[in-house]
């Protein structure tokens, strides 16, 4: 009997996570899997990974931003009904007071001015376009461009797939393009949604997928109320990356050599670098005053945005130590394998062997570090402060507080009172059954099987 031929769109370098972890190995028993990447295939970019893709494939760049731009519209429109979206898009059209906390290089002469060309003008041109008689145009002329021929549509009209399996943030042009092919073709496809706020935050949905895998039953239930999605099209899959970590988990590690036990970990984003510094600076005079053992580790994101770089050089704390990823990043110029050569060895050990997790806001590390049975502390600062907007708008988490190692403050003087019996109550540090925590985590990230290669095979087999 002849297989059923899969076609998989991976959208970027970063998705080769899932050939890394052979996220596709029971599928290539049951189908016949044909590999597409969007990339342009250069002679400086070595991986082996890439000997496994049948196709290399790219986006015009100008139907790309259109594309992208069409997205944006449809959450500025839909912003109301989902106000979640409000976050991503504070970030896409910051006020100039948020401008100054996020994206303002401290070496710009005339900040103003660069917030008028970067942000201002742009954010007036999209108000414009969002209303209706300009969206429709807009919307019109963008299903236009998406019926011309492209590098996409050839690739899905000479294999003729049963099914088309599309990892996807919701963020990228190539999932347009997809959607309106299958549409037209009536092809079957599974949508794989990357991080369990990715349905609340950034997906803009004007074609339905027709299957969607995600992280877990607090995922399925957005389809179901924010995309009138049927039960029976959500499966929670987890994530491919994240299943790993219940593999580590298992491993005991020697304490890195900069680290000395015992410690907390708070590992930073990506844009509220300068929040985090502020909020570490009373942290860290708060240890030197009270004399205490427990010192502090602060992982600088390994992708923090180029203008606050040259600031995280220069940290220095009394109790809190600096790990900076950043120079491993840049000597490794690809993300997914820079996560897949350093983070065992960089990042579990740091988790694994603190004795708790901070942060100022709930993030995919906070689910880390449940997996890694960590309690964590979320910092919801003033109402002045970018995280609390994010920690007010934000609903992928709701409910995250039943799990017992989750412990949320409002302001610096409550942290801080509970932080004194951090210091002298051995009994507050603690780890519970992991048992009863992974029955918990169950509901934003799906953990019954521990074998992704084999949920995600078990899913396809469902549907194709």
């Amino acid at each position: 009997m002849k297989k059923k031929k899969i076609l998989i769109f991976l959208p970027g370098t970063t998705y080769l996570k899932y050939l890394h972890t052979d996220a596709f190995r029971d599928l290539k028993k049951d189908f016949r899997i044909v590999l597409a990447l969007n990339h342009k295939r250069k002679k400086t970019f070595e991986n082996k990974y890439l000997k496994k893709i049948d196709y290399f494939y790219s986006i015009d760049k100008f139907l790309k931003n259109f594309i992208i731009r069409y997205l944006d519209l449809i959450r500025i429109r839909t912003k109301k009904i989902i106000p979640s979206f409000k976050v991503p898009l504070y970030f896409r059209f910051p006020s100039y007071k948020f401008f100054l906390i996020i994206y303002n290089d401290k070496k710009n002469l005339f900040p103003f001015m660069v917030y008028l060309k970067k942000f201002y003008f742009r954010s007036i041109f999209y108000k414009i376009l969002s209303r209706s008689f300009f969206f429709i145009l807009y919307k019109k002329f963008t299903e236009f461009l998406l019926n011309k021929n492209n590098e996409i549509n050839k690739i899905i009209e000479l294999e003729k797939p049963n099914l088309i399996i599309y990892p996807t943030h919701f963020i990228e042009a190539d999932l347009l393009i997809i959607l309106k092919k299958c549409e037209k073709d009536k092809i079957n496809n599974f949508f794989i949604i990357e991080n369990w706020d990715n349905l609340t935050t950034k997906a803009a949905i004007s074609i339905k997928p027709k299957n969607l895998g995600v992280w877990g039953r607090q995922s399925k239930n957005h389809a179901l109320d924010n995309f009138n999605y049927n039960s029976k099209n959500v499966f929670p899959l987890g994530n491919c990356r994240i299943h790993e970590y219940f593999k580590f988990r298992k491993k005991n590690y020697k304490n890195l050599k900069f680290t000395k036990k015992p410690y907390f970990l708070f590992l930073g984003t990506n844009v509220l670098f300068r929040e985090e510094i502020n909020f570490l600076k009373k942290l860290d005079s708060y240890l030197a005053d009270n004399g205490t053992e427990l010192s502090g580790v602060y992982r600088i994101h390994p992708q923090l945005s180029s203008q606050f770089i040259n600031e995280a050089k220069t940290l220095k704390f009394k109790k809190i130590l600096v790990d900076n990823p950043i120079n491993q990043r840049i000597k490794n110029t690809n993300k997914s394998d820079y996560r897949k050569k350093f983070q065992h060895k960089e990042y579990f050990p740091l988790i694994k062997n603190a004795e708790f997790l901070i942060g100022l806001t709930v993030t995919t590390v906070t689910l880390e570090g449940f997996i890694f049975g960590k309690d964590y502390y979320l910092i919801n600062t003033s109402q002045s402060d970018v995280s609390n907007m994010i920690n007010n708008f934000s609903n992928y988490y709701h409910g995250i507080e039943k799990i017992n190692l989750f412990h949320k403050f409002n302001n610096y003087d409550l942290f801080f009172k509970h932080f004194q019996k951090l210091l002298h109550n051995k009994n507050v540090i603690r780890k519970l059954n992991q048992t009863s925590i992974d029955k918990k985590i169950d509901y934003f990230y799906f953990n019954k099987n521990k074998n992704y290669s084999q949920n995600l095979n078990n899913i396809i087999k469902k549907i194709i």
